[in-house]
């Protein structure tokens, strides 16, 4: 190969060409620079270094013989040549002895990475994630792709990481923003490889326009050299695709809005996601740029304001930035004004905006991708699905589905579970500032109204399979509007149990923006999920805007619906005096509307109100007049209801076996009417009716029937008092078991917010301590119950509750206790409570050794038990008396 050339230069001239390497190429493979090169190809340098030498032999390929007579040509006449130029005089032996050779030529090395941000907060679970995709051999180049949403912090966090490895990569660590989310357009291949190139030292000048000679230039600069490439903000993968440096063992992280699948698939990219900052994370980053004295002094503002940032890196940053212009205000002052205002107005500082940051992404969709994105801002509630974002958008399924994906993949939304999405609650803010922009009044209007057809069909069909025999309003029956199915009972209370939150929202955003008639609508037709999941709170927020939206729409209608569901939440929490008057109120407008389901229902809810203020007579009156009705509606469940609270007051008076025999016929009705949550009510009574009349076996049959049924319809306060009601029952060997069983049975009723039957609970718990001898615990037990008997006015588990307590009071406060209970029971007429206060009356005396005295008394208990029915207690009476 090495032929005939009449110098060195000629030769290296020609050995490049046959490899068809550039000067550019030899340069970089060698160490040498360009001008280096070609002042050697020209002549101009003559006798290059024998180190420069071995360099070019190695870019050229060399070895063997090739390589020998390279260099020895390199050298050859060196020494004739400069014995020419050279007089006698001027030769030393210096001059003709070996010289050592001279020091290396260094690469040109690139150290490009962005400085550190000094306030980085240690997201160690990511860096971990990252340092767990470094290979654990250098035998393929490795791509990161770091995705998330705008402001999420993907830069710092991959800038952070660069840094922790750069020592790793001597051979240069490169850096460039590709721009592909910002006011700019993208960086181009071309120009990011022109900046490479230039930092590796070949003038920008020389390198080829050609993106694919000038990728091919880039990777031979950097052969057999690992580098660090961090290319940051790409749009796609065919923008980053030519930036890749070829040599195994480097690394090339990539920071992106988008996931960047071609890079995935044609590279094998790894692909790390970041989110929002986690609590600690982002009060600890508020405390880096504020000091985190001020932040500890007022913690929970604190952590108020990063929430109202939605946990969001750059927000906290802007905030923070903002607040430091302000030293003399407080954190807890700026957090009210930043809640109060536009946040997004709020969130801006210099060249620093969230809004900003979003609008990068939102320009980067197709039209009907940004359609979409402001349309879901009208969805309120935390999530919303795919049948949703169908309805808001009048898109086809699969249509609707594909700009999900496209909005998940630009972290415009979050996808949180199989078919459920969600906006960062700045991003639901950006959508709707875009949503007003652009989107007309009519078409925000038949958006919200295209939203409420789907959401009432929905509620409609749910209530359709989980309690069919409820009265409904006629106008949730619109023909305009799309039809749902559900194919069971299951399938209807998942579907409400995962909109629960979304209808609740939706339901404040039409009081706030209409129309007023969903407010009413929905309310109404979800007051039977909030029974049956004893959704106490929800409830009562809901019916009490829906009283004031019926109001204003003057309805008769809708101000008897929407008063019957108020005074029915406010019954489920206790307060008695405000649920009858707005029970009082509905029984009049549902008269006067001639809405029989409606009085029906009314009369029902005022008769059981009226049971627990022990104004028996009222209650009974209403209870027939509602029963009446619905007989003659032939409304099934509505007639065993009513029935079942007649029964109700049997129970509060005393008429123990009345009552059962009213319960059976309830029970009847309830379930030929197919409802499964009043069959758990009558079999729970009457499985207590079957305990007070010592009938054990059949009690616990009903009680776990009752259960059954209370699971069967979902109804979760009813299956934990089923539960209480069978272990405060249990045998005395098993009350540890049944003392944990109606604890968390306990905690249930308490989450659901029902205080009547929290009252009843706490009351059963306090007897099954009682039983196990721990005083204290029962004592603690029984005064909460009775601090809720008084706040829910129900004077007779009031009556009840301190007959219990008196048993593990002191002997000065159990007399009072007993007394308060006898007064209460003398008052109202109840029948059983008065027996419990003899009995217990009869039982302190025998302890005291007051043989005559506790003897009558037990004989007066025992007659008062036997007249009302209640066997168990006759038997417990009687046994006192035995010597």
């Amino acid at each position: 190969m090495l032929g005939a050339d009449a110098d060195f230069g000629a030769l290296l001239r020609r050995l490049r060409t046959a490899t068809r390497l550039t000067q550019e190429g030899v340069a970089a493979g060698s160490g040498l620079s360009v001008r280096s090169i070609r002042e050697i190809e020209r002549g101009i340098v003559r006798y290059p270094r024998p180190d420069s030498v071995r360099r070019l032999a190695d870019a050229l390929g060399l070895a063997g013989e090739e390589r020998t007579r390279f260099e020895r040509l390199a050298r050859a006449g060196y020494w004739t040549d400069r014995a020419q130029r050279l007089s006698p005089q001027d030769l030393s032996p210096r001059d003709l002895s070996p010289q050592p050779p001279p020091a290396p030529a260094l690469p040109p090395r690139a150290a490009q990475l962005p400085a550190l941000i000094s306030d980085f907060v240690d997201r160690s679970e990511l860096l971990a994630g990252l340092d767990g995709m470094l290979p654990a051999v250098d035998s393929a180049v490795t791509v990161v792709v770091v995705t998330g949403g705008g402001g999420s912090g993907k830069t710092t966090l991959a800038v952070r990481w660069a840094h922790g490895i750069a020592h790793r990569f001597p051979a240069g660590q490169l850096y460039v923003d590709l721009r592909g989310f910002s006011a700019d357009p993208p960086l181009s291949p071309a120009k990011a490889l022109s900046r490479f190139i230039s930092a590796l030292g070949l003038p920008r000048e020389r390198v080829p326009a050609d993106v694919a000679e000038a990728a091919a230039v880039y990777r031979s600069l950097v052969a057999d050299r690992p580098v660090l490439v961090l290319l940051d903000n790409a749009v796609s993968a065919e923008q980053v695709a030519p930036l890749l440096p070829g040599c195994p063992g480097s690394v090339v992280v990539v920071t992106s809005r988008g996931p960047l699948d071609g890079l995935v698939i044609s590279h094998g990219a790894r692909r790390l996601t970041v989110g929002e900052l986690g609590p600690d994370e982002a009060l600890a980053l508020l405390g880096r740029v504020i000091g985190t004295a001020r932040v500890d002094a007022e913690r929970a503002a604190a952590a108020r304001l990063v929430a109202a940032c939605g946990h969001l890196a750059l927000a906290v940053r802007i905030a923070a930035a903002r607040m430091l212009m302000r030293p003399d205000r407080s954190i807890g002052r700026y957090t009210a004004e930043f809640t109060a205002g536009n946040r997004l107005d709020a969130l801006e500082c210099d060249d620093a905006a969230v809004r900003r940051t979003f609008l990068h992404s939102y320009r980067r969709l197709d039209d009907g991708s940004r359609t979409v994105f402001r349309r879901l801002s009208l969805i309120a509630g935390p999530s919303f699905t795919l049948a949703a974002t169908e309805a808001v958008s009048g898109l086809s399924r699969r249509a609707a589905g594909a700009a999900l994906d496209r909005l998940t993949a630009s972290h415009l939304v979050e996808r949180v579970g199989e078919d459920r999405f969600r906006f960062h609650d700045l991003l639901r803010r950006y959508a709707r500032e875009r949503c007003d922009a652009e989107e007309s009044v009519a078409s925000r209007e038949a958006v919200r109204s295209a939203l409420l057809g789907w959401q009432v069909s929905h509620v409609r069909a749910a209530a359709a399979v989980l309690y069919p025999r409820k009265t409904q309003l006629p106008e949730l029956a619109n023909p305009g509007w799309p039809e749902a199915v559900f194919a069971d009972r299951q399938a209807g209370l998942d579907w409400l149990d995962a909109e629960e939150a979304n209808l609740v929202a939706a339901i404040r955003s039409y009081a706030d923006e209409g129309p007023r008639r969903a407010v009413w609508l929905l309310g109404y037709a979800l007051r039977g999920y909030f029974d049956l999941r004893g959704s106490s709170g929800d409830w009562l927020a809901v019916a009490t805007l829906a009283v004031d939206a019926a109001t204003r729409d003057s309805g008769l209608y809708a101000r008897a619906s929407a008063e019957l569901s108020l005074a029915t939440a406010l019954t489920s929490v206790g307060r008695k005096s405000a649920a009858i008057a707005h029970a009082l109120r509905s029984l009049a407008f549902s008269h006067e509307a001639g809405w029989d389901e409606g009085e029906a229902t009314a009369c029902g809810t005022l008769g059981s109100l009226y049971i627990g203020s022990a104004a028996v007579g009222a209650a009974a009156g209403y209870l027939n007049r509602g029963m009446d009705i619905f007989r003659r509606l032939g409304n099934l469940a509505g007639e065993a209801n009513a029935l079942d609270n007649l029964c109700t007051a049997h129970i509060t008076l005393g008429n123990l076996e009345s009552a059962a025999e009213g319960l059976r016929q309830a029970l009847d009705l309830y379930r030929r009417a197919d409802l499964s949550s009043g069959e758990g009510h009558a079999l729970t009574r009457l499985a207590e009716l079957h305990w007070a009349f010592d009938q054990d076996r059949t009690a616990r049959r009903h009680a776990n029937r009752a259960l059954t049924a209370y699971r069967s319809a979902g109804h979760l306060v009813g299956e934990g008092y089923a539960r209480v009601t069978l272990a405060v029952n249990a045998p005395d060997g098993a009350l540890g078991g049944a003392i944990r069983q109606a604890n968390h049975a306990l905690d249930g009723i308490r989450r659901a917010g029902d205080r009547l039957y929290e009252t009843k609970a706490l009351n059963c718990l306090g007897n099954l301590y009682r039983r196990a001898g721990d005083a204290p615990a029962a004592h603690a037990t029984y005064t909460r119950s009775l601090e809720l008997a008084r706040a829910i006015d129900d004077p007779h588990q009031a009556a009840v509750i301190l007959v219990g307590l008196a048993q593990v009071a002191g002997a000065d406060r159990s007399a009072d206790h007993l007394d308060e209970a006898a007064d209460i029971a003398r008052v109202h007429g109840f029948r059983v409570v008065s027996a419990d206060v003899h009995a217990a009356r009869a039982r302190a005396l025998l302890a005291r050794g007051e043989r005559a005295a506790g003897t009558a008394v037990a004989r007066q208990a025992a007659d008062l038990y036997r007249a009302t029915g209640n066997a168990r207690g006759a038997r417990h009476a009687r046994e006192l008396l035995a010597p």
